[in-house]
């Protein structure tokens, strides 16, 4: 009901037809008042009318319920009252005076409340912007791959993602309140308080291998891509390396077989580039 008002009034000849009708309205009410009333204060009821004109239609229809207003009520009450042609003049003058810092009062204060109405709705959109963009950055850290690790200064966890409690077989509620010392080996200790100390530093990022403990017990290795926040929030992405730790083993365990059996070949060989020189560290055998 009030937003289909508030649609009736953005048109400028309702908000007029409502003036005229509030004027028309409360000199109907002024007259049925007499008896009871008598003719005192004749101009009161309209001086409230202008008011009300103003502040719901503005300050067009404010001027317009002013000027019939005015001229009306004098001649009509004034004069009914026993005072002169100048007196009712005088009185519909002073009214019209007093009209206009009405009706500029309510347009100050309908400018005032649609700037604070303005104000609000930005800040409930930016509210909501905000709001949104926490739920998306949300999303995406809780469906990244890697894990994803919030800390306090005192390494203590905050937040953590889905994929850091599968990384190290906690359910959420479990990790958060741990610290990072928590799953971290004894012997890393000095190295991780190392860490937090240049991370403290402006702009810091570190990339480095360290080895996580598992609720189990068991230690996988994994990838840390860390820094601190100029809030002091410590955050970390994890990727758990094992499988590049294991590649890494064989091909190495590959390399020493090759080497060997180079080494023990009973015939003479030799590493050759594709142009016919040697390359450094070859070998030859026999």
């Amino acid at each position: 009901m009030e937003a289909r008002v508030g649609t009736l009034l953005r048109n400028a000849f309702v908000r007029y037809l409502f003036a005229i009708a509030t004027v028309a309205g409360t000199f109907a009410l002024r007259l049925w008042l007499v008896p009871f009333t008598g003719t005192d204060a004749p101009l009161l009821l309209f001086f409230a009318a202008v008011l009300v004109i103003s502040l719901v239609a503005g300050i067009g229809p404010g001027i317009c319920a002013l000027v019939i207003s005015a001229p009306f009520a004098a001649y009509t009450f004034v004069r009914a009252a026993g005072d002169s042609p100048l007196q009712a003049a005088v009185q519909g003058l002073l009214f019209a005076v007093e009209g206009i810092a009405v009706v500029y009062l309510a347009f100050r204060m309908t400018k005032e409340r649609q700037s604070a109405e303005s104000a609000n709705q930005r800040l409930r959109w930016a509210n909501e912007e905000i709001i949104g963009s926490i739920v998306r950055t949300r999303e995406v850290v809780e469906l990244a791959p890697d894990a994803f690790f919030q800390a306090d200064l005192d390494g203590r966890f905050t937040d953590v993602n889905q994929a850091a409690c599968r990384l190290l077989g906690y359910d959420r509620n479990e990790l958060i309140g741990k610290t990072i010392f928590d799953i971290t080996p004894g012997e890393d200790a000095d190295r991780l308080r190392a860490l937090r100390a240049d991370l403290l530093l402006p702009g810091r990022v570190n990339t480095a291998e360290w080895t996580h403990k598992r609720k189990d017990g068991t230690l996988v290795p994994v990838e840390v891509s860390s820094n601190i926040l100029p809030d002091g929030r410590w955050q970390a992405f994890v990727r758990d390396v094992s499988e590049r730790k294991l590649v890494e083993q064989a091909l190495h365990e590959s390399e020493e077989r090759f080497r060997l059996t180079i080494d023990e070949a009973p015939i003479g060989m030799a590493l050759v580039a594709l142009d016919g020189a040697h390359l450094p560290g070859d070998h030859l055998s026999g």
